[in-house]
C-alpha cells in the first residue's frame, strides 16, 4: 500500500520507506508505478516550491518522533531541468541541511550507521541521472517507438517553423501524445501508467525500477 501526504501540513509518518517527489504529476506517476510493481510499505510525500525539500525534511519530517522510530530509507526524486549537476547538488544540500546521509551519486546509498536505527538515503534525478530534462522527458523515451510519436514530432516541427515553441517542450509533447489516445484522451501521467498507455515495464524506466528496488532493499 502506498500512502501520500502532500506539503507540510497534516502528514504523519506511517511507513519505513519515505519517497519524496517533486510535484503532483511525479506523485501520481510513482504511486501508479509502485502499484504496478505490486509493492507496499512506501509512503510518498510531495514537495514543491511552496514546501521546499530542505525545509520539509529539516523542519517537518526528521523532527517527527516517528521518523527515528520507524524510517529506514529516504528516497528523493528531482527533475534535472537544465542542469543535472545542479539538481543533484540541491538534493545533497537538502539532505545535509536535515543531517541525513548524503549519497555520493544517484542510485547509491548514503549510509548513516546507527545499529538498528540506521537510515539510508538515495536519490534519482530525472530523467536518467545524467541528462537534462524531467519526468516528461523520461516518459517520452518510454514511448519513443510508438507510431503516434512521429506525428507528434511533426506537429512540433511545424510549430517551430512559425516560431511558436512552447516554453516546456517535453511537457507539451507528452501532453500531445496522451491527448491522441483514442479511448481516453485526457489521461495524466499516473493514469497513463495505470492504463498501459505509458508502458510501466519499458526499458526507459529501468533506472526508476532500480531506484525503487534499492528503496525496497533498504527496508
Amino acid at each position: 500500500m502506498t500512502s501520500a501526504r502532500r506539503g507540510q501540513r497534516n502528514h504523519r509518518i506511517e511507513h519505513p520507506c519515505l519517497l519524496l517527489v517533486e510535484g503532483n504529476d511525479e506523485y501520481h506517476f510513482f504511486r501508479r508505478m509502485i502499484e504496478r510493481r505490486q509493492k507496499d510499505g512506501v509512503q510518498i510525500i510531495q514537495y514543491s516550491e511552496q514546501a521546499k525539500l530542505g525545509s520539509l525534511l529539516a523542519g517537518v519530517i526528521v523532527p517527527d518522533p516517528q521518523f527515528a522510530a520507524l524510517v529506514r530509507v529516504v528516497g528523493v526524486v528531482k527533475d534535472a531541468d537544465l542542469c543535472y549537476e545542479r539538481a543533484f547538488q540541491s538534493v545533497q544540500d537538502s539532505l545535509r541541511h536535515a543531517n541525513l546521509p548524503i549519497p555520493a551519486a544517484p542510485l547509491s546509498y548514503g549510509d548513516a550507521v546507527g545499529g538498528e536505527t540506521a537510515i539510508k538515503s538515495i536519490a534519482y534525478i530525472m530523467p536518467d541521472n545524467g541528462s537534462q530534462g524531467d519526468l516528461e522527458t523520461l516518459c517520452l523515451a518510454a514511448v519513443n517507438d510508438s507510431p503516434a510519436i512521429t506525428c507528434v514530432s511533426r506537429y512540433f516541427e511545424c510549430l517551430a517553423s512559425i516560431n511558436h515553441v512552447p516554453r516546456q517542450v517535453s511537457k507539451a509533447k507528452l501532453g500531445a501524445f496522451l491527448s491522441a489516445n483514442l479511448d481516453k484522451p485526457n489521461l495524466r501521467m499516473g493514469e497513463a501508467i495505470a492504463a498501459g498507455v505509458l508502458p510501466w515495464n519499458s526499458p526507459a524506466f529501468q533506472g526508476v525500477h532500480q531506484f525503487l528496488d534499492m528503496i525496497d532493499a533498504a527496508m
